[in-house]
């Protein structure tokens, strides 16, 4: 099972495993210091706000270009 990780570690989305890791170390670390709050819900929270800050602001993603979050209005 390593062995495959490290194989196909070139095709990994570096920003989604990050986020992915990310979520993680924090519900461990919630568990850990507030075992009775749902973790869960903490990186769900976490989650929503990182997601409307970078539509809000319109962030630059990891490889430079703008990310664009618009719906279409063609419904």
């Amino acid at each position: 099972m390593l062995g495959s990780l490290v194989q196909n570690l070139n095709q990994t989305n570096v920003v989604t495993m990050i986020v992915g890791i990310s979520a993680m170390i924090l519900i461990l670390v919630s568990k850990k210091y507030l075992p009775k709050f749902p973790s869960a819900l903490l990186v769900t929270v976490v989650g929503v706000i990182i997601t409307q800050s970078i539509k809000r602001f319109k962030l630059k993603s990891f490889y430079g270009n703008t990310i664009s979050l618009e719906t279409s209005q063609n419904c």
